[in-house]
C-alpha cells in the first residue's frame, strides 16, 4: 500500500505511471473536470474506455413533487457544484484565468463521445469514492477519491423544498395572495401535508362561512377528493379564538392547548389586518400572536387571501407581525434590505399617504410603485407570494392543464322592484331610509347629561396605547350607519330580504317601547342592553350581521331607563316605526308573480337553457348575498324547472341545511359536487347517483375555496358594494383548464343610476366616519375603513361592461404590484430555454466581445440592450453616435469624458437623441 498525499507524491504523477495502452479505467468520484483531463490528455487518448460515476446525483433531473421543483439538503459539494466542477472547480481559478476553456473542453468532448462513459448515482444512499485501473484484471486501485479534478490530480491546490417552505422556515411565515381562481386552497394543503409528514401539529383557521371546504378534506368522506393522504390538520374558526366554552367541529374550546400548533394557517387573513389595543378586552388579532403564535412550541404561519392589503399597507405590516411574534427583531436578522421592517413600512406608509391625495386619475398603482424604496420590494418578495391570472397566462405553460375560458361581455340588467304603480320605487324608499334614526340602537345618545360621566368611565375604552379614546356614542353611531347600510343591501338584493328586515326592525322596536312603557307604569327599571359593542369589529362589507337579539342576552352595556331622557328617546323610536311601517305597507304589495327582478331571473334562465353558450352545458350559478333571498329564490324556481325542464336545483348558505330536488338528502359538498361533476370527481365520490344538479342557488359561502368550473353562466342576483366579491364569485368558473371554451356573467343593478347609487352609498357611510383622533402619523386609528369611495366608482362602472380583474383595478393597490415575481420568473423562463445559469462556466464565456469606434473600445450586450465605454477621453462624436443607437441603458466611466462640459450635458444629449435610454456613470 502506497500512500499518496498529494504534496511528497501526486495522484496525478502515478496514474500517469499506471495507465498503458489499452487499459480500462473506472472512477467513482463527486466531480469530474476537463483540466483533470488536459493533466492525462496522453494517457486518456491511449485508455480502451472509461467509466464514470457521480456518487451523488449529478446532470440528471431532481425529483418533482406537484410540480415544484424541489433539492435535499447537501452537506458536502452541492449537485450545482458538482456540475459546475465540469468546467472547473472553484479551486481551479488559476487555469480557469487562463481562458483556454474553449479548446480543453472540445477535445475532452471529443474524447468522451469515443471513450467515456457516464452515470450517476440517483439515490440518496452514499457511494464509495475510488478509481481502478485494469489491464485484464485490476492493475492499481486508488481510495478514497474526493473527486476528478485538477485539484484532486494534485496539479493545482485550492429548490431545498418548495418556494413556500422555504419561506416558511426562513421568515416564519409567509402570505399566498394569488388571485382569485389560482387555486390557493390547494397550494395550502400541500404545505400542510408537507408538516404532517414530519409529524408536525396543524391549526386552520378561516371564517365560519368557509370551514366547510377545509372539513371536507380532513375527515373520511366520500366527498374528499385526498382521502388517501389522510389530513389531520384541526380546523376553528376565527371567531373561535375569543370563545371559552362550548365546542366547535367536535373541539372543546376551554380544553383546547392553543400553544401546541406548529404550522397555523389562516385563511382571509385580511381578518387579521388591524391590531387596536383596547383596555377591557383581548381582540381576536391579540388572543391569536399570545395565546397561539407566542406560547408553546414554535408556531410558523401561512396566511391566504387574495387582498392582504385593503387600503393602507399597515394591514399587510399587522398580518407579518403574527410571523415574527410581534418583534420586529426576529425578522430584521434574516432579511437583506438596508432598513428594519417597521421602518421600511413606516417609510411606504408615508409614500401611501401622499399618493392618496392624488387626484383620481393620477392614483394609479404605477404611481404608487414608482414611489415605493426598493427594500418594500424585497421585503414582500421574502414573505409573500402573489401570482395573477395574467402572470399564469405569461409564464407558465398551460398545456397540460389548459387555458382559461373566453370570457363574453358581462350582461348587466336594471331591474324595478315592481311594475305595480301602486308601489313606490327605490328612490323614494332611499329618502325614506336615509331619515331613520334608528335610535333603538343608540341608546347611550340619549343618557342625561347628568348621568353620563359614569357611563363613560366604565364604557369609554382607550385605543392603541392611550393614544385615543373609543366613545361608546361613537360605537352607537357606527352600528346605525351600519344598520342603513344593511337595510340598502336587502332592498337592491331581494323584495324578501328587504321585507324580513324590515319585519324584525319593527318587533325591535316594539320590544323597546314596550319596555319603556312598562317603566313609566310600574317604575321597574330592568335597564336597556346596548348592542353597539357585539358590532364594532364588523366590517361593512360584510353581510352576515351578528344578531341583535343575541347580542342583547348577555350584554355587558346596561342603561338604566331611569338615566335616559325618555320622552325624546320615546319619539324618536316612534318616528322609526312610522317610517318602518309604511315601507312594510308597501313590500307587502310585492307577490312574487309581481316581483319583477325574480320574474326576469326566470327567463334569463330560460333563455340560457334555450341557447347554451357552450354545448350541451345547462349549468346555472346563481351568487346572491343573503340566505333569505336564496331561500326565497329556491322556493319559486326549484319546483317550475323540475317540472318543465327536468332540472334539479340545489341551495346552499352556509347557515341552515343545504337543500335540493333530488330524492335524496345530501350535505353541502356533495350537492356541490352532484353540480360540478368533473371537477369534484363525481365519478370516484358518488358513482351510484344517476343525476346532477344543473341550477345551484348560493350566498358567498361558496364564493372562495370552490372549484364549480363545470358551470359556465353566473348570475349575480345583487352587486356587492365591494367588487373584489364580484370577482371572488366570478372565480368559481373562471379557472384554468375549464372544459368550457367561453363563460358568462351576469349582474342585476339597482334601477338607478349609478352615479346616485355611488352618492347614496357614500352619505351613508360617510355617517360612519367617528370623532378624529390623531394617534399615528399612519391613519384613523379609530376607523380604518377607507372614507374614499371614488376607487370603487370606477371598478364598479367598469363591471357593467367588462369583467376585470383584482390587479387591473388601476385605482387601488394590489399585492401582484408589489413583488418581484415577474422578474423570476423571466429568469427561470430563461434557464428552461438556455439551462441552469449555474451550471454555466465562468471564465471566456462571460466576456462580452467589444467594438472599436472612433479609435474608443465599446462594448455591446445583447445587441443594443446595454452599451458600454469604460475608456478615457471619450468625445462628444463618440456620445452622440452611441445615442444614435438608442440603447435602452449605457455606461461610461465617471472620470472618461474628454470634459466636464461633456460629462454634465451627456444626459441631455440622451434625453434628444435616445430619451428610452438610461444614462450611468461610474
Amino acid at each position: 500500500m502506497q500512500i499518496i498525499d498529494n504534496i511528497n507524491t501526486l495522484l496525478g504523477d502515478d496514474l500517469k505511471t499506471v495507465i498503458a495502452r489499452g487499459s480500462k479505467l473506472k472512477i467513482a468520484a463527486s466531480c469530474f473536470s476537463i483540466y483533470a483531463f488536459e493533466a492525462l490528455k496522453e494517457q486518456l487518448e491511449s485508455v480502451e474506455s472509461l467509466e464514470f460515476i457521480f456518487t451523488s446525483p449529478t446532470f440528471v433531473p431532481d425529483e418533482v413533487t406537484d410540480r415544484i421543483r424541489k433539492e435535499r439538503r447537501e452537506f458536502h459539494i452541492p449537485k450545482a457544484e458538482r456540475e459546475r466542477s465540469f468546467y472547473g472547480s472553484e479551486f481551479e481559478i488559476q487555469l480557469k484565468n487562463k481562458l483556454t476553456q474553449r479548446a480543453i473542453a472540445k477535445e475532452c468532448a471529443d474524447w468522451m463521445r469515443r471513450k467515456a462513459v457516464f452515470r450517476s448515482n440517483r439515490g440518496k444512499a452514499p457511494m464509495q469514492q475510488f478509481a481502478c485501473v485494469q489491464d485484464g484484471e485490476p492493475k492499481a486501485a486508488y481510495m478514497p477519491l474526493h473527486g476528478f479534478t485538477a485539484v484532486d490530480l494534485g496539479y493545482q491546490q485550492g429548490n431545498a423544498v418548495s418556494n413556500f417552505v422555504n419561506k416558511l422556515e426562513t421568515f416564519n411565515g409567509c402570505i399566498l395572495a394569488d388571485s382569485v381562481g389560482l387555486g390557493k386552497t390547494f397550494t395550502a394543503l400541500a404545505v400542510i401535508k408537507y408538516y404532517e409528514l414530519r409529524n408536525r401539529s396543524v391549526l386552520v383557521l378561516c371564517p365560519k362561512k368557509l370551514a366547510d371546504n377545509w372539513l371536507n378534506y380532513n375527515r373520511n368522506l366520500k366527498t374528499n377528493i385526498f382521502v388517501k393522504d389522510r389530513f389531520n390538520y384541526d380546523v376553528l374558526c376565527h371567531t373561535d379564538l375569543q370563545r371559552t366554552s362550548g365546542e366547535s367541529y367536535g373541539i372543546p374550546l376551554n380544553r383546547i392547548n392553543w400553544g401546541n400548533y406548529d404550522l397555523v394557517v389562516i385563511d382571509e387573513s385580511h381578518n387579521f389586518r388591524n391590531n387596536d389595543v383596547y383596555k377591557d378586552r383581548e381582540t381576536r388579532y391579540q388572543k391569536l400572536l399570545n395565546s397561539v403564535i407566542r406560547e408553546g412550541v414554535k408556531t410558523k404561519v401561512l396566511m391566504l387571501s387574495a387582498t392582504p392589503v385593503n387600503n393602507r399597507f399597515n394591514d399587510l405590516r399587522n398580518q407579518l407581525a403574527l410571523a415574527y411574534e410581534g418583534d420586529a427583531g426576529n425578522l430584521n436578522s434574516r432579511l437583506r434590505t438596508n432598513k428594519g421592517i417597521d421602518e421600511i413600512f413606516r417609510r411606504a406608509q408615508a409614500a401611501f399617504n401622499a399618493w392618496s391625495t392624488l387626484p383620481a386619475e393620477e392614483r394609479t398603482a404605477t404611481a404608487i410603485l414608482n414611489a415605493l424604496n426598493f427594500d418594500f420590494f424585497e421585503l414582500l418578495d421574502s414573505v409573500t407570494i402573489a401570482r395573477s391570472r395574467k402572470h399564469i397566462e405569461t409564464f407558465y405553460d398551460t398545456a397540460d392543464i389548459g387555458d382559461f375560458p373566453e370570457r363574453r361581455k358581462p350582461l348587466s340588467f336594471h331591474c324595478q322592484l315592481t311594475h305595480r304603480s301602486d308601489v313606490i320605487g327605490f328612490n323614494e324608499i332611499f329618502a325614506q331610509l336615509s331619515i331613520l334614526k334608528l335610535a333603538v340602537y343608540a341608546p347611550v345618545s340619549y343618557i342625561l347629561p347628568s348621568r353620563l360621566p359614569k357611563y363613560e368611565e366604565i364604557y369609554d375604552t382607550e385605543v392603541s396605547g392611550g393614544k385615543g379614546k373609543l366613545r361608546q356614542v361613537d360605537r352607537e353611531r357606527s352600528l346605525q350607519a351600519l344598520m342603513t347600510i344593511n337595510l340598502l343591501k336587502r332592498l337592491e338584493n331581494s323584495v324578501e330580504a328587504f321585507r324580513l328586515t324590515l319585519t324584525k326592525l319593527k318587533s325591535n322596536h316594539l320590544n323597546t317601547l314596550a319596555a319603556i312603557t312598562a317603566f313609566k307604569e310600574t317604575g321597574t327599571d330592568a335597564g336597556f342592553t346596548d348592542v353597539a359593542s357585539a358590532f364594532q369589529y364588523t366590517d361593512p362589507d360584510d353581510d352576515d350581521l351578528p344578531d341583535i337579539d343575541s347580542a342583547m342576552i348577555g350584554g355587558k352595556i346596561k342603561i338604566r331607563l331611569s338615566d335616559m331622557d325618555l320622552p325624546s328617546w320615546e319619539y324618536d323610536l316612534e318616528q322609526d316605526l312610522e317610517v318602518i311601517d309604511s315601507l312594510l305597507t308597501e313590500m307587502q304589495k310585492i307577490t312574487p308573480a309581481d316581483d319583477t327582478k325574480l320574474q326576469h331571473l326566470k327567463t334569463q334562465i330560460e333563455s340560457k337553457l334555450a341557447s347554451p353558450i357552450n354545448p350541451g352545458n345547462k349549468k346555472v350559478l346563481i351568487f346572491t348575498a343573503f340566505a333569505d333571498t336564496a331561500n326565497y329564490l329556491y322556493t319559486h324556481i326549484a319546483d317550475s324547472f323540475l317540472a318543465q325542464r327536468k332540472l334539479h336545483t340545489a341551495k346552499v348558505t352556509g347557515s341552515d341545511t343545504p337543500k335540493s330536488t333530488l330524492k335524496k338528502t345530501y350535505d353541502f359538498q356533495s350537492l356541490l359536487t352532484l353540480f360540478s361533476p368533473r371537477s369534484k370527481e363525481k365519478a370516484a365520490i358518488l358513482p351510484d347517483e344517476p343525476a346532477e344538479i344543473d341550477l345551484l342557488i348560493g350566498t358567498d359561502c361558496i364564493s372562495e375555496g370552490q372549484n364549480l368550473q363545470d358551470c359556465d353562466y353566473l348570475i349575480n342576483y345583487d352587486i356587492h358594494w365591494n367588487p373584489v366579491r364580484i370577482i371572488q364569485r366570478f372565480g368559481r368558473i373562471d379557472r384554468i383548464g375549464s372544459q368550457n371554451k367561453s363563460i358568462q356573467l351576469v349582474n342585476y343593478w339597482p334601477d338607478i343610476t349609478l352615479d346616485e347609487y355611488i352618492n347614496l352609498k357614500e352619505r351613508v357611510e360617510n355617517r360612519m366616519v367617528i370623532a378624529d383622533v390623531t394617534a399615528t402619523a399612519d391613519d384613523n386609528i379609530l376607523s380604518p375603513q377607507s372614507q374614499d369611495v371614488s376607487y370603487r366608482k370606477e371598478q364598479l362602472r367598469r363591471l357593467q361592461d367588462e369583467v376585470i380583474e383584482m390587479e387591473d383595478l388601476k385605482t387601488g393597490v394590489n399585492i401582484t404590484d408589489l413583488g418581484l415575481n415577474d422578474f423570476r420568473m423571466d429568469l427561470l423562463n430563461y434557464v428552461k430555454q438556455n439551462g441552469d445559469l449555474a451550471s454555466v462556466p465562468n471564465g471566456m464565456h462571460a466576456v462580452v466581445p467589444s467594438v472599436v469606434k472612433n479609435s474608443f473600445e465599446v462594448f455591446f450586450v445583447d445587441e443594443n440592450a446595454l452599451i458600454a465605454c469604460f475608456d478615457k477621453d471619450i468625445s462628444e462624436k463618440l456620445v452622440k453616435e452611441l445615442a444614435k443607437a438608442q440603447p435602452m441603458r449605457v455606461v461610461f466611466r465617471d472620470s472618461g469624458f474628454a470634459s466636464d462640459d461633456l460629462k454634465i450635458n451627456v444626459e441631455q444629449v440622451f434625453r434628444q437623441m435616445s430619451p428610452g435610454t438610461e444614462v450611468r456613470a461610474l
